[in-house]
């Protein structure tokens, strides 16, 4: 039996090689899923967008809420000893802002020598977990949040 292979003259015969380069010369040439193509980038794009939005609202960060400080007092907050039975108490400020409707209690994370906050100062917070975090008069201040409550509408 003679195979059209063997029938076909030498010189009319495409080597492997010339076969594979045309392949892929019409391979190039034909559109490949035109219209799954428009779909991928449909879903890049959809996903870049995600991105860049999801991005830009993590920069954003907590916005300042406005407060005043209303009272400053003086609470225990450890001790320290001086021999081997004396100990002296250890005083940290404790701070009440006043927000809108709602009055937070604040303290010195470990006792130091800062300045005391005058009462009635206006300033700026934000609130990240139990800590609270503002500036007065340039100097940024971290305080521990101790204690909230809700303040009533005065009924007249």
């Amino acid at each position: 039996m003679i195979t059209w292979f063997e029938s076909t003259p030498s010189f009319k015969r495409k080597s492997a090689v010339e076969e594979k380069w045309k392949n892929k010369q019409e391979l190039e040439r034909t559109p490949r899923y035109a219209s799954a193509k428009g779909s991928d980038m449909k879903k890049i794009l959809f996903a870049l967008t995600v991105c860049v939005i999801g991005f830009s609202c993590s920069l954003a960060g907590e916005k300042p809420m406005a407060g005043t400080i209303v009272s400053e007092t003086s609470v225990d907050c450890g001790t320290k000893k001086q021999g081997k039975k004396e100990s002296t108490d250890i005083l940290c400020q404790q701070y009440k802002v006043q927000s809108g409707s709602t009055e937070y209690q604040v303290r010195q994370p470990k006792p130091s020598n800062s300045s005391i906050l005058p009462a009635n100062t206006p300033i700026e917070f934000t609130i990240n977990k139990n800590k609270m975090t503002f500036k007065v008069n340039g100097k940024k201040y971290e305080y521990l949040i101790v204690g909230t409550s809700a303040i009533g509408s005065a009924k007249n």
